[in-house]
C-alpha cells in the first residue's frame, strides 16, 4: 500500500463519526428532556400522567443499572448513609407522616441519580457529555422562558409602547436555579474551548440565560449568580488557567486606554444596577431579608417544638399557617431559606447530616478538581461554581419542594466524582439492589394515591355518590391521607344539601377527622362549623368558627359565618365584632343585601358606615400607591378604564385594558372586575354579543368563590401544595353562607339583563332577573 493511500485512509477514518458517543449523546438528551416535561416541577408532583410518565422511566433505568451492573465506588458512601438513616426516624416522629414519607421518596431519588452519574462517568461516559446535554437540554427551558416573556411583550407593545410595567417570569425561582446552573456550566466549558464558533454559541446561550435570570426578579438567584462567577473565576485564576497578567501589564502602559475601560464598567455597572433596581419594584418583594423573616421566624418556632428529628419534612406549611392568616394569604410550603427549612423540619439532626454531606461533597470535589484536565477540569470547575451559587441561593429561597433543578446538578456532581471500583467485588455489592427500594416506594405510593385522583374528577363531573365511595376507597389505600378526608367531606356535603339526611353527620365525621390530622388550616374548622349549623348544633358551629378565625384572624368569610351563629344565638356582643371584620376585611361587602335582611344588621351596618364616612376611606388609588407603585396592579388600570369609557376615551380604555391583563393580580376578584370593564367596553363599542359573553363570565367568576373569596373558585392550595395532591374545584362546602352579590354587582347585573334584553333574548333575561331578586331582593336599579 502505497502512501497516499495510507493517508486517505487515515483522513476516512478520522472523520468516521463517533456512534457510541452519539448514541450515549441521544439517550442522555432523551431523558434529560423527558425530566423537563415530565418531572419534579409542583405541577409535575401533582399531575397523575407525568408522575406516571416519571416511575416509568425510573424504572426502566433502574432495570437496566441492575442487570448491568454497579461499576463505580458509591461517592460520600458514609455521609448518604448517615443522612438516609437519620430521615427514617424524623418520619415517624413526623406530625405527618405521610407527607414526610412522600418527601423522601423525592430525596432518595436525588441520591439515585447522584450515584447513577458516577456510575456512567465509571463506565467510560465522559462528563463533558453529560454537561453538553444539560446545557442542550436546558435549551426547553430557556425556550419556554423566551416564548413567555415575547408575547407578553408583544402585547404590551400592542397596548403602550413606553410604559414601565415589571414583567416577571413565572417560576421565578426555581427558573434562577437552573439559568445559574445553565449560565455556570456553559461560562466553565467557554473557558476552556478554544473553538471560535463554540465560543460565539456559548456566549449567546450565557447572555440569553442571563437575561431570562434577570427577569425572573430573583433577588437571591442574582446573588447567587454573582458568587458563583466570582468562584470560578478563582478557580481558573488559582489554577494558571486565567492568565490575566500580561493583559493587566498591556494596558498599565496606555493609561488612556484603562481610563476609558474603568468609564465602561462604571456605566455599565451602574446601568445594570438601574435595571435590577427596577425590577426588584415588583409587588411581590419586599426588602429582602425583612421580608424572610416571615418566613424563618414560623420556622424557628417549630424547631424549637421539636428540635431533634424536626417537625417532620415537608411540614413546614403547618409552621406557616400558625403565624399567618391563610386565607387572605397564600400558603407557603418552604421556609424560603434552606437553612431554616432543615431546622423546622429536620431538627439539630438532619441539619448536621446535611452539613456533613455537603463539606465531604465540597471536599472531594476540590480534590477532584486538583487533578482534573481540560473539559474534565471545565466540567469540574461548572459543578463547582453552581454550588456556590446554590448555596447563596439558598439562603433566601429553598428547592427541596420542587427537586427538579437538584436532580440535573446532582447526576452532573456524580458524574465528575465517578471512580471505577478496584478490583473484583462480589455479587451482592455488584448490582444496585437498593433501588428496588426506591421503585417499590415509588409505584406504591402510585398505587395509593390512584383513587383521590379518580374520586377528585368525578366530583368535578357532579358525580359526587361515585365520588364519595371513590374517596372511602382513597382512605383505605392510604388512611394517613389528609386530603383523602377532606376530600371525602366535601363531597358528603353535597350530598347532604341535595336531601340526604344520613350524608350531613358523614360529613361532619370526615371533616372532623381532618381537623385533627391537620389542625392549621381555617377552612376545614369553616366547612365544619357550616355543617355544624345546617344540624342546628349551633354551639359546636360556634367553636369550630372561632377556631376558624383563630387560624385565620383576616378570613372575611370566617367572620361571616361566625357572626351569623353568634346572631342566632342571639349573641349579639360577638355577632357584633364579628360583622365589624368582615366590613374591614371585604370592603366590596360593605354595601349588600345580607345587611338589611335583619334589624340588628340594619343597625350595625349604619353604625359602621357612621364611624367609618366614605369621605374618610381611602381612595383605591390611594391605598395602591401606599403599597406600592400604582402601575403595577390591574385594578388601577382597570378604573382608568372604566373613568375613560365614562368619559366616551374608548380606544384608550382598550389601551388600559390590554396592560391591565398583564399588570399584577392583587386578588382574585381583580381578574372579575378586570372582565366587567372588559365587557362594558365592549357593549360601547356596540359588541353586544361579547358583551354579553364577557359580562356572563365576570359576574360568575365574582360570584364562584373559594377559600381566598371572590372570583376564587378552584384556585386550590391545601391539596396541591399542602400535600402535592389533587383537590376538586369546590373549596367550600355549600352549607357555608357568603356574600356572592353585593349591589355593585347587582347593578352590573341588570346592566347585563338589558345587553340580553337588546339581543332580544327573553329566556336569558328573565333567568338572570330572577337570580338577581333571589339574591337581592330589595333591589332598586340605579
Amino acid at each position: 500500500m502505497d502512501n497516499t493511500t495510507s493517508l486517505n485512509l487515515q483522513k476516512t477514518s478520522s472523520i468516521r463519526p463517533d456512534w457510541q458517543y452519539l448514541i450515549r449523546e441521544a439517550v442522555l438528551f432523551f431523558i434529560f428532556v423527558f425530566m423537563i416535561l415530565f418531572s419534579g416541577t409542583y405541577n409535575h408532583l401533582v399531575d397523575l400522567n407525568s408522575l406516571i410518565a416519571s416511575a416509568s422511566l425510573l424504572t426502566v433505568v433502574a432495570i437496566i443499572w441492575l442487570i448491568k451492573g454497579q461499576r463505580s465506588q458509591t461517592p460520600l458512601a458514609w455521609p448518604i448513609l448517615v443522612w438516609t438513616l437519620l430521615y427514617i426516624p424524623s418520619i415517624f416522629t413526623s406530625i405527618d407522616p405521610r407527607r414526610s414519607s412522600g418527601q423522601m421518596i423525592l430525596m432518595s431519588i436525588l441520591i439515585f441519580v447522584f450515584i447513577f452519574g458516577s456510575d456512567l462517568a465509571a463506565r467510560g461516559w465522559p462528563t463533558e457529555l453529560i454537561v453538553k446535554c444539560i446545557l442542550l437540554s436546558g435549551i426547553v427551558i430557556i425556550a419556554l422562558g423566551w416564548v413567555d416573556y415575547l408575547q407578553w411583550l408583544q402585547k404590551l407593545w400592542q397596548a403602550y409602547p413606553r410604559l414601565d410595567l415589571i414583567y416577571r417570569l413565572p417560576s421565578e425561582n426555581l427558573g434562577a436555579m437552573f439559568y445559574n446552573l445553565f449560565i455556570l456550566l456553559a461560562m466553565a466549558r467557554l473557558l476552556e474551548t478554544r473553538a471560535w464558533f463554540v465560543r460565539i454559541l456559548l456566549g449567546v446561550y450565557i447572555l440569553s440565560c442571563l437575561w431570562l435570570l434577570f427577569l425572573t426578579s430573583s433577588r437571591g438567584g442574582w446573588l447567587g449568580t454573582a458568587g458563583g462567577v466570582i468562584c470560578l473565576l478563582v478557580i481558573y485564576i488559582s489554577n494558571g488557567k486565567l492568565n490575566w497578567k500580561p493583559t493587566w501589564q498591556k494596558l498599565r502602559v496606555r493609561p488612556i486606554i484603562l481610563i476609558g475601560l474603568f468609564i465602561v464598567v462604571i456605566a455599565v455597572a451602574g446601568v445594570a444596577g438601574y435595571f435590577l433596581y427596577k425590577e426588584t419594584l415588583h409587588p411581590t418583594h419586599g426588602p429582602i431579608l425583612i421580608s424572610r423573616t416571615e418566613y424563618w421566624l414560623p420556622a424557628w418556632q417549630g424547631f424549637l417544638k421539636s428540635p431533634i428529628f424536626g417537625q417532620g419534612a415537608f411540614t413546614y406549611a403547618n409552621a406557616f399557617n400558625a403565624s399567618h392568616s391563610v386565607p387572605p394569604d397564600v400558603v407557603f410550603i418552604s421556609a424560603q431559606g434552606t437553612f431554616f427549612n432543615m431546622l423546622d423540619e429536620r431538627g439539630i439532626t438532619g441539619l448536621l447530616a446535611a452539613t456533613w454531606l455537603s463539606i465531604a461533597l465540597v471536599i472531594a470535589l476540590w480534590q477532584k478538581l486538583s487533578k482534573a484536565k481540560d473539559l474534565s477540569f471545565s466540567a469540574i470547575a461548572g459543578v463547582v461554581a453552581a454550588l456556590t451559587a446554590l448555596v447563596l441561593h439558598s439562603i433566601f429561597d429553598g428547592f427541596f419542594t420542587a427537586p427538579l433543578g437538584l436532580w440535573f446538578l446532582a447526576i452532573v456532581a456524580g458524574a465528575v466524582l465517578g471512580t471505577a471500583s478496584i478490583g473484583p467485588q462480589p455479587f451482592l455489592f455488584k448490582r444496585p439492589f437498593w433501588v428496588l427500594l426506591i421503585i417499590a416506594a415509588v409505584w406504591i405510593n402510585l398505587w395509593a394515591i390512584y383513587p383521590l385522583y379518580q374520586g377528585v374528577a368525578q366530583a368535578n363531573n357532579g358525580q359526587w355518590s361515585k365520588a364519595a365511595q371513590t374517596f372511602q376507597a382513597s382512605i383505605q389505600h392510604d388512611p394517613g391521607s389528609v386530603i383523602a378526608h377532606q376530600q371525602l367531606g366535601l363531597s358528603e356535603s353535597v350530598l347532604a344539601e341535595n336531601g340526604d339526611k344520613v350524608a350531613l353527620d358523614q360529613a361532619i365525621s370526615s371533616l372532623s377527622t381532618t381537623t385533627r390530622m391537620e389542625p392549621s388550616w381555617a377552612m376545614n374548622y369553616a366547612n365544619l362549623g357550616a355543617l355544624y349549623f345546617n344540624k342546628k348544633d349551633l354551639p359546636s358551629a360556634q367553636d369550630a368558627f372561632e377556631k376558624s378565625v383563630k387560624a385565620a384572624p383576616r378570613c372575611s368569610i370566617c367572620y361571616l359565618n361566625l357572626g351569623i351563629v353568634a346572631e342566632t344565638r342571639n349573641e349579639l356582643s360577638t355577632a357584633k365584632t364579628a360583622y365589624d371584620h368582615v366590613f374591614s376585611l371585604q370592603p366590596d361587602w360593605i354595601n349588600a343585601y345580607f345587611w338589611r335582611s335583619t334589624d340588628f344588621r340594619k343597625e350595625i351596618h349604619l353604625n359602621w358606615l357612621n364611624d367609618h364616612p366614605l369621605a374618610n376611606t381611602p381612595t383605591l388609588q390611594q391605598l395602591l400607591a401606599e403599597k406600592s407603585s400604582q402601575s403595577a396592579f390591574s385594578v388601577w388600570y382597570a378604573q382608568l378604564a372604566e373613568d375613560d369609557l365614562t368619559l366616551g376615551n374608548t380606544q384608550e380604555a382598550e389601551k388600559l385594558l390590554k396592560v391591565a391583563d398583564l399588570a399584577y393580580f392583587s386578588t382574585p376578584a381583580d381578574h372579575s372586575e378586570v372582565r366587567w370593564v372588559e365587557a362594558e367596553l365592549a357593549a360601547s363599542q356596540g359588541k353586544i354579543n361579547d358583551a354579553v359573553a364577557i359580562g356572563q363570565d365576570a359576574i360568575t367568576s365574582y360570584q364562584m368563590q373559594g377559600g381566598l373569596g371572590p372570583g376564587s373558585f378552584g384556585q386550590l392550595y391545601y391539596g396541591p401544595y399542602m400535600f402535592r395532591r389533587p383537590a376538586m374545584a369546590m373549596e367550600l362546602v355549600p352549607q357555608l353562607q357568603t356574600i356572592t352579590t353585593p349591589d355593585l354587582w347587582g347593578q352590573r347585573m341588570a346592566q347585563l339583563m338589558s345587553w340580553y334584553q337588546i339581543l332580544g333574548d327573553t329566556d336569558h333575561t328573565n333567568q338572570l332577573k330572577n337570580e338577581l331578586i333571589a339574591q337581592i331582593p330589595d333591589f332598586k336599579e340605579k
